[in-house]
Parts: C-alpha cells; structure tokens; sequence
C-alpha cells in the first residue's frame, strides 16, 4: 500500500478532529483549584467550628464563677482566684475537646478568672467577674496550601473573654 500525500492528510485531519483526551486533560487543569476550594472549606468550617467551641467553653467558665464567689465579694479583702485556674481550665478544655470525629485543633494556652467592683445604683453591688482564655487554633490542611503555591501557616492565637454579675452561693 501506498501512502500518498492525500492519504496522508486524510489521516492527519481525522486525528486534529478526534477529542476523546480533552475531559481528562481538562479535568487535570481543574483538580488544582477544586482541592484549594475544598481545602479552603474545610479549614474554614473547622476553625468557625473550634471557635465557637471555645466560646461555648468560656461562657460555661464563667457562668461557673458567678455561681461559686461569694455575694460579698467586693465588701471582702481583695479576692485571689488563682486558685480556680485548674477548674476554670478543665471546664473550657472539656469543651474545646470534646469527642468528635475529628479531632478538634484547638491547644489552650492559659485560662484567667479576673473581678470588679463597679459602682453603682444598683440595691446591691456585685461584683462583675471576667475569665479569658488564650488557645491557638491550628490548620491540619495547611500544608495543601503550600503545595499548591501558597504559604504555610500554623495557627491563630486568640482571646476570648466573656463577663457576668456574681450571683454568689
């Protein structure tokens, strides 16, 4: 057989017509962005997820506190409440790592437990105790980021406070 210039061409334009790689060649330029999109989404849903976690944790502190101080506390020597540090970190580290399926991220640096006395008209003048709590929120996707070209990054360090009235004992 022989092949001829028009065989030739014949056969050259019936390969330019044929698309049968084109999805897979388009799903590759696709599969980058779609792993960003899902990676993005994930992380943000976790962080949103820990945070509020957090939150959560600190207000049950603090509700603690205004439970257990006494009513008098302003009328009393200045209070230490050092000594609730453990309680009051047990309490918001139960709720930043409660069981899930997946693990929660979060590292709790320090819970404080602090109190004023403010002045006021009220009949009587509680004392208004606040516990903040400092933790670091870390991102396990982080590194498909860098993969992908952007950069790493580790974590968020933040603060969290919430106040109430001491209701006392």
């Amino acid at each position: 057989m022989t092949c001829t210039r028009t065989n030739i061409l014949g056969r050259l334009r019936r390969f330019l017509r044929k698309d049968d790689g084109a999805i897979l060649v388009e799903f590759a330029f696709a599969l980058p962005i779609l792993l960003i999109f899902f990676a993005v989404i994930v992380e943000g849903t976790r962080m949103m997820k820990n945070y509020h976690s957090a939150i959560s944790g600190v207000r049950d502190a603090t509700r603690y506190m205004s439970r257990h101080l006494p009513i008098n506390l302003c009328d009393v020597a200045p209070a230490n409440l050092n000594g609730y540090s453990g309680t009051l970190a047990a309490i918001v580290g139960q709720s930043v790592s409660g069981v899930t399926l997946f693990p929660s991220g979060i590292t709790l640096s320090s819970v404080q437990a602090t109190y004023s006395c403010p002045a006021g008209t009220y009949h009587v003048d509680p004392a208004v105790v606040r516990v903040t709590a400092t933790l670091t929120i870390d991102f396990p996707f982080s590194s498909v980021f860098e993969l992908l070209g952007g950069e790493s990054f580790s974590g968020l360090t933040t603060t969290i406070s919430d106040s109430t009235k001491v209701f006392g004992t």
